[in-house]
């Protein structure tokens, strides 16, 4: 199995330009107990200088054997005299989602270590099933182009690389078996209520009987469709540049511009201006109901995404963080400060609409008067309803609009 370690090299190696910084680098090796992450402290081991290597095991304290994988590994660590470091935390005394909790903590343990023997990666074992794995659970929920492409080589903002991509279960266990690697089997990858153990004891079996190299092909995709996303991505930043106008309180976009889009494309444009972080990015179900919004003209409409807000108005679309109130008051100050000249002295006499508020305004050429809603009054001076409690308006005795200040 000496190939498996040739492959390796030449697939790490592959993922560096610097090769001299490569075996210059720290690593932080994240180690379960299990077969992958054991070869792959195997396969380090091998390759790099292990006064370069940090091995780091959490316990998450979820099976009652887990102090098992703790001596399968740290009897492997003082044989080959590698540093060790390990950790418990009880996972199911956070509330919320136990997977999520799960992987949260060991990422947030996994970085401690990093920092405290100042390395310059953290590594995981995840290999082709896993990337398999997790291009299917992205399609079973609906994901786009980018939840298509998969797990990455690197994340350069974790400063993770995941090395073992290019090996498949299979691969790995074969390895071990060959070159005598202990290992521990954890009795939770059995519980078939976790989605990942239902794929990969139930499901992916008789794809891979039937279809042979299915996880293969699968990870394979990966690769396409994140060049596909980086292509698309481009051409989203570009039209963005062009069409989308930022401003103080946030993105404009024409809709007629927007409508012009292909649905992919608007939902990337939405996506790139509302995403917060990496893994909190606008869903389909959103992206649906403002799409919806927008071919329905219903100006007036207002979505949340996160902290941001997604208006309409007619000919414009609105990408806020700012909720009405903020906007309104955005708008009343600084038409205070354009108008200062003219509403200095008078500020106490102005108001700003209010639900359901009435006022008189002339027409016609014997300047009459008659009683309107202040909101369709201001719809004709072209102010956007998420902006007319900020518009300043002075009326008289008679409650007759004498003059409102519209940027």
């Amino acid at each position: 199995m000496e190939d498996l370690q040739l492959k390796f090299n030449q697939y790490l190696r592959g993922k560096f330009d610097d090769l001299e910084e490569l075996y210059a680098s720290k690593f932080v090796l994240a180690v379960s107990g299990g077969v992958d992450s054991m070869v792959m402290l195997d396969l380090f081991k091998k390759e790099f200088d292990p006064d370069n290597l940090v091995v780091a095991h959490l316990d998450h304290m979820i099976r009652e054997d887990s102090k098992g994988d703790l001596e399968v590994i740290k009897r492997y660590c003082i044989q080959n005299q590698i540093k060790f470091v390990n950790e418990s935390i009880d996972v199911k005394k956070f509330p919320g989602n136990i997977e999520a909790n799960a992987r949260q903590i060991r990422y947030n343990f996994l970085e401690k270590v990093r920092r405290d023997y100042s390395c310059n990666w953290i590594v995981t074992a995840h290999h082709i099933d896993d990337q398999a794995e997790t291009i299917f659970m992205s399609t079973m929920k609906g994901a786009f182009v980018s939840g298509m492409s998969g797990i990455d080589f690197m994340d350069l903002d974790r400063k993770l690389i995941r090395p073992m991509l290019f090996a498949s279960k299979s691969d790995l266990q074969n390895y071990s078996k060959v070159r005598g690697i202990s290992f521990v089997l954890d009795s939770t990858n059995d519980d078939l209520s976790y989605d990942r153990n239902f794929l990969r004891k139930d499901i992916f079996p008789r794809l891979d009987e039937r279809f042979s190299g299915f996880a293969e092909r699968i990870s394979e995709m990966g690769y396409f469709y994140r060049e596909l996303e980086e292509y698309l991505l481009e051409r989203v930043d570009k039209w963005a540049e062009g069409y989308c106008v930022l401003k103080d309180y946030g993105w404009e976009i024409e809709v007629k511009d927007f409508k012009s889009l292909p649905g992919f494309m608007r939902f990337m444009v939405l996506q790139k201006l509302t995403m917060q972080r990496k893994d909190l990015k606008m869903s389909r179900a959103n992206f649906a109901d403002i799409d919806d919004m927008i071919e329905r003209s219903q100006s007036g409409k207002m979505k949340k995404v996160g902290d941001f807000n997604v208006y309409i108005f007619e000919k414009k679309l609105l990408i806020s963080r700012m909720d009405l109130e903020e906007l309104s008051e955005w708008y009343w100050n600084k038409c205070i400060q354009e108008f200062k000249s003219e509403v200095d002295n008078i500020k106490d006499s102005l108001v700003s609409f209010e639900d359901g508020m009435k006022v008189m305004v002339e027409y016609g050429p014997k300047h009459g008067s008659k009683e309107v809603p202040l909101k369709d009054f201001l719809k004709q001076q072209n102010v956007a309803w998420f902006f007319r409690k900020g518009v300043p308006v002075l009326l008289n005795e008679s409650g007759l609009v004498e003059k409102c200040w519209v940027l």
